[in-house]
């Protein structure tokens, strides 16, 4: 997996939201040891309105970060997607902040941004130095990690169908939905190995959803079981009957 890969996956927002909730679940037991050490009465509802102010919004924020974050990257829009999630982490809280608590939003956005750029800061820590889930070896190839939208799935590679380079991304055709994968189709092929067939510089192929090969009067076609047309190249054709007959 390339180092991109790595940082996308420590990244998900899975990992986000469990970071958040240790920083609350933090802030209160510090409130709570506070108030033992002080001898004092822990004020519940002192506390949550304090973590609410500051923490409650980012579970949203986040939802929604990350939405449009994968929302643009779809249309490859990185850039303009991570500028816009960024300004939608550090604008959130303060929202929240203006709603609960009772100051204007200019005073809200200007107390609160600090705070959200350092719980941010926080966040993307938590998540990069969080330990990611060991998987075997025959789990990772029993499973594939997806986006639709923005929801992040797992697939069998054997139900893919065809996989198709987009940009950054692999348009990845299977069970008759189109799913995406942030990784170029060159490493993705490899990965996968037989029986996936690169046959073209942007289209790779499950032979085992294959239904034949038909060389036309305008190029070279590979048709799938669904009803998908596949373009192949003069060195694609050449993989693809190297590999041997299909299997019936």
């Amino acid at each position: 997996m390339s180092h991109a890969a790595v940082i996308t996956e420590r990244l998900s927002l899975p990992r986000l939201q469990l970071a958040w909730l240790a920083l609350v679940l933090a802030a209160v037991g510090y409130c709570a040891l506070h108030a033992l050490l002080l001898d004092s009465q822990f004020q519940w509802q002192l506390t949550a309105h304090w973590a609410a102010t500051r923490w409650g919004a980012w579970p949203v924020v986040l939802v929604l970060a990350s939405a449009v974050y994968h929302g643009l990257a779809q249309r490859r829009r990185h850039k303009l997607g991570a500028l816009v999630a960024l300004a939608v982490s550090l604008l959130g809280p303060s929202v929240t902040w203006y709603a609960l608590g009772g100051v204007s939003l200019p005073e809200a956005i200007y107390r609160a941004t600090p705070v959200a750029a350092g719980t941010l800061a926080f966040l993307t820590l938590a998540a990069l130095l969080m330990p990611l889930r060991h998987v075997s070896p025959e789990a990772t190839a029993s499973t594939l990690t997806v986006w639709r939208g923005t929801r992040e799935m797992s697939i069998n590679p054997q139900q893919i169908e065809v996989l198709k380079a987009a940009a950054n991304y692999v348009e990845i055709h299977a069970r008759g939905e189109t799913y995406l994968r942030r990784q170029p189709l060159s490493q993705l092929v490899q990965q996968l190995g037989a029986p996936f067939v690169r046959v073209h510089r942007s289209w790779a192929v499950n032979r085992d959803h294959m239904d034949g090969f038909r060389n036309r009067s305008r190029g070279a076609y590979l048709f799938a079981r669904s009803g998908l047309r596949v373009p192949v190249s003069r060195s694609g054709a050449k993989a693809w009957k190297s590999a041997g007959p299909i299997d019936p």
